[in-house]
């Protein structure tokens, strides 16, 4: 998974996101994968390209 799809699926953590977001982070969070994502997400917050991204979302 890219970490496009990881913004997407982390972004209640990242800027509060939409309700469909959370719900969809709250499913993966309690699957299987949880683990994957939030390593992935680990990744994605040293991740130069990632970080500017991630603060146009915040602006």
């Amino acid at each position: 998974m890219n970490w496009r799809c990881n913004i997407y699926v982390c972004d209640n953590r990242i800027c509060g996101a939409q309700e469909e977001a959370n719900q969809l982070a709250a499913m993966i969070l309690q699957s299987e994968e949880a683990e994957h994502y939030r390593n992935c997400f680990k990744r994605l917050q040293q991740d130069e390209e990632a970080q500017q991204i991630i603060a146009h979302f915040k602006k």
